[in-house]
């Protein structure tokens, strides 16, 4: 309060008396340990005193003054950001104080140029504090940062201050983010819009998937559309199944490409009964469906829900003439039930699809027990040439195991 009575004193009374020496030095050394949003609002003060004073002696001091406030806002904000990224002794602060800290550091570092004695750019700085509010046990700190990049995005219209922001929030933001970046979904901006949805993507809350869905119905254009809804596969949102079979629609390829393979991410019964039905799509769309189907049989299997997995791999395999997806499904098949795959592997090593004859005898090595290495060298002359030169190599590795 005192730096600022000083600052009043000087703009009323510069073109009377352009000598007071004795404010000058009394503002320098009032600014000492102030804060850096304080420092900025004198900073601004003196700049307002100068542009109502007469050129004179006075100017010529205060011009002085504002370079000390500078460097002294510089100095404030330097030890703000060593504290923030855990190079200096915390302060302790209330939750507001702690959010207006996070405040300062983002107004100060998103747009600044370097200082004297700056270790890194701004906006690298402001990327540690993100990441040192981030840190497992420090669930306050984080909040408080997420908070403030909001309250700083919310005012800014800088197209790349906006996205750097929306990239910080992506990392650490949680529930507190995603009203904001819900109504980001709808911004006139098209990188702000796909920045947020990213954010929304990466963010592990619940009402974040919920966000992105309520979203769908109204996603336009057609590139948004399929945004919104590999958004959706990504996050694996098991609400999103009865939304997405919906857009099964030949009419909208990219759309029910998009559909197909999200579902196959998400990977429930529920997704893989809606791809089956899906097989039935036009001839175009059926290798999609083929392809989110071995994916959906793959997270099945890693669930350790062997038998539904089997049952998927088993229909690709049958019903797909594309060797890439065959033998994808074979692997499949031979992982999900091992004890039984014999008989499958020799029927493959029969195959006249060589990718398929190659798998196969890859596969036999993961078929355990002297009785299959006896069915597999009984086998061996009635295989075809090239077949029965890819068995005797697997035999061979066989025996080193």
């Amino acid at each position: 309060m005192r730096v600022l009575q000083n600052i009043r004193l000087l703009a009323r009374t510069s073109r009377q008396h352009p000598a007071l020496d004795h404010s000058v030095p009394l503002l320098r050394r009032s600014s000492a340990g102030q804060s850096p949003s304080s420092l900025l609002a004198l900073r601004q003060a003196v700049a307002h005193c100068i542009e109502k004073c007469r050129l004179g002696p006075v100017t010529l001091m205060l011009v002085a003054v504002l370079s000390s406030l500078a460097l002294a806002e510089d100095t404030a904000t330097e030890r703000l950001v060593e504290e923030l990224t855990g190079r200096a002794e915390p302060v302790e602060r209330t939750p507001k104080e702690l959010e207006a800290a996070y405040l300062q550091a983002v107004e100060k570092l998103i747009s600044a140029a370097e200082w004297p004695g700056m270790k890194g750019s701004p906006k690298l700085l402001l990327e540690e504090v993100v990441e040192y509010a981030g840190r497992p046990g420090a669930e306050p700190q984080r909040a408080a940062m997420v908070r403030a990049m909001l309250a700083y995005l919310a005012r800014t219209d800088q197209v790349n201050q906006r996205i750097f922001l929306l990239r910080q929030c992506a990392l650490v933001g949680r529930g507190e983010s995603v009203a904001a970046l819900a109504g980001l979904l709808k911004d006139d901006n098209p990188a702000v819009r796909q920045y947020a949805l990213h954010a929304l993507e990466r963010n592990p809350s619940p009402e974040a998937g919920q966000a992105v869905l309520a979203s769908l119905d109204k996603a336009e254009p057609a590139d948004w559309r399929v945004a919104v809804i590999n958004a959706l596969g990504s996050r694996r949102e098991k609400a999103a199944v009865g939304a997405l079979a919906k857009l099964l629609d030949p009419q909208d390829e990219n759309a029910a490409e998009a559909a197909i393979m999200a579902m196959g991410n998400i990977a429930t019964p529920e997704a893989a009964q809606a791809l089956a039905a899906a097989a039935k799509l036009p001839e175009k769309l059926r290798p999609v469906v083929a392809r989110a189907r071995l994916l959906c049989a793959e997270r099945l299997l890693a669930r350790g829900e062997k038998d539904a997995a089997h049952a998927l791999y088993q229909d690709v395999y049958a019903r797909d003439k594309d060797p890439l997806l065959r033998v994808a499904a074979l692997r499949g098949l031979v992982l999900s039930r091992p004890a039984e795959a014999l008989p499958l592997v020799l029927d493959a090593l029969r195959s006249d699809q060589p990718r398929v004859q190659a798998q196969a005898a890859r596969l036999t090595l993961d078929l355990p027990g002297p009785e299959v290495t006896k069915a597999l060298r009984e086998a061996l002359p009635k295989l075809p040439r090239l077949a029965q030169a890819r068995l005797l190599e697997a035999l061979a590795e066989r025996e080193k195991k």
